[in-house]
């Protein structure tokens, strides 16, 4: 493996790592209320965060479809496209958020902000923006899938487990937009991803250490 090679693997090791650790820092701002925007459900500073979460995202889902592909070509190269997909849709979500609070700071009038959170979903631009949004927490799932159906798993036994249980809360958390949710399956998806791809990185680690130097 010549240097380059060398060092792109070793990011892409440690995404696993500080991709779910931003988002938890993204999800904790938004649960202490730091940066919260007008709509209620979301904060400019959670959004800051959650962009670049989700530009290492993109790495981790490479990274899976690749090991899911190995055994199951057709289904790996799905998740390849798809996750691409729902990690860049991640990086405009969470970047929205951004723009719905610098928006609000230069004073943007309020009744204006709350027509357009009225009217957001009836827009064909934003309709169009909706599969990359939700494809997250659908991608993170079917990875869970994947992983438990490997008949040569590398992982640890709870990793397809927890990502199933992680892409759900993310989903009924964000679909809902509700208070409980918000409070409670928020939080669980992060520590879902922290602990599934934490451990993920983990072997990853330990197989890097194990070849010959």
């Amino acid at each position: 493996m010549n240097k380059i090679d060398s060092l792109i693997t070793k990011v892409r090791i440690y995404a696993h790592f500080i991709g779910p650790f931003l988002y938890l820092i993204a999800i904790a701002m938004y649960l202490l209320g730091v940066g919260r925007n007008p709509d209620g459900f979301s904060s400019y500073v959670e959004g800051v965060f959650g962009v670049y979460a989700m530009m290492f995202f993109i790495m981790i889902h490479i990274s899976t479809a690749r090991i899911i592909g190995n055994e199951k070509p057709k289904f790996g190269l799905f998740l390849y496209l798809f996750g691409i997909m729902a990690a860049s849709g991640g990086v405009f979500a969470t970047g929205y958020r951004v723009v719905i609070g610098s928006l609000q700071k230069s004073g943007l009038p309020a009744e204006t902000m709350a027509k357009y959170m009225m009217e957001r979903e009836t827009h064909w631009e934003m309709l169009a923006m909706a599969p990359a949004t939700i494809a997250v927490p659908i991608v993170t799932v079917l990875f869970g899938i994947g992983i438990m159906r490997l008949k040569s798993n590398p992982f640890k036994g709870y990793v397809g487990l927890t990502l199933i249980i992680g892409g759900i809360s993310f989903l009924v958390a964000q679909g809902s937009e509700t208070d409980w949710a918000l409070t409670y399956l928020y939080p669980l998806s992060g520590l879902c991803w922290m602990l599934a791809y934490g451990s993920m990185g983990s072997e990853y680690l330990n197989s890097a250490r194990s070849l010959p130097s």
